[in-house]
């Protein structure tokens, strides 16, 4: 009979010093039963934009779901392919924790992980995610000289922002059409590239040798 019934975690630990001394359960299969219950943790955090905060959600609990209150949880970040500690949280009442990180712009710098240490009645446990990137709209502006002579090189500026206005360092394709015909790609840039800085960090530049039938788009 005992053997069907399912009790919680903290009542079987209340009841095991009683069935030892009774003799009903083997102090070695009590010791065993007592060390810890089974822990789930979880983490999340909505999606936002580089450079802006969002909010890591953490959640512990142990047996049946019940939350797991004034536990420590070590959060984590990965950089650089390496793991860094960025603090650590105490779960409330509900078994929730939270705290608010700063998007990387480079998505392998988003991944986060949560770490329960485990104590003498719950069981250790980790979780890790990664926080997706909202996009933003951007718009890029290619320009060069009014008039040029034809076969002469001129410059070609391309300049990429997003919609905040802020530079967007990134690779910008440059395509070249003759005389209205099909276009085809004429350089590959890098915006805020040391070999074609223009003196803003989101521009690049290309020397061009057009003719008078060129058009130009990115």
């Amino acid at each position: 009979m005992l053997a069907r019934m399912r009790l919680g975690h903290a009542a079987a630990a209340a009841l095991l010093p009683l069935l030892v001394a009774l003799g009903v359960v083997p102090a070695a299969d009590a010791a065993v039963a007592a060390r810890a219950a089974t822990t789930e943790l979880s983490l999340g955090a909505d999606p936002a934009y580089a450079d802006n905060d969002t909010t890591l959600r953490i959640q512990l609990t142990s047996d049946g779901g019940q939350p797991l209150a004034g536990a420590q949880v070590t959060l984590e970040r990965r950089t650089s392919q390496a793991w860094a500690p960025i603090g650590t949280v105490t779960t409330d009442a509900n078994g929730r924790a939270g705290q608010v990180v700063t998007l990387g712009r480079a998505a392998g710098d988003n991944v986060f992980r949560a770490t329960f240490a485990g104590d003498e009645a719950h069981e250790p446990a980790t979780r890790q995610t990664r926080v997706e990137l909202k996009r933003r709209g951007s718009r890029v502006v290619v320009g060069g000289p009014g008039k040029v002579v034809d076969g002469r090189s001129v410059v070609v500026r391309v300049r990429w922002t997003a919609a905040d206005d802020m530079p967007v360092a990134a690779t910008v394709e440059l395509y070249r059409s003759l005389a209205g015909g099909p276009w085809k790609k004429a350089r590959t840039l890098t915006t805020g590239d040391t070999q074609h800085f223009d003196h803003v960090g989101n521009r690049a530049r290309a020397a061009i040798r057009p003719r008078a039938c060129d058009r130009y788009c990115d």
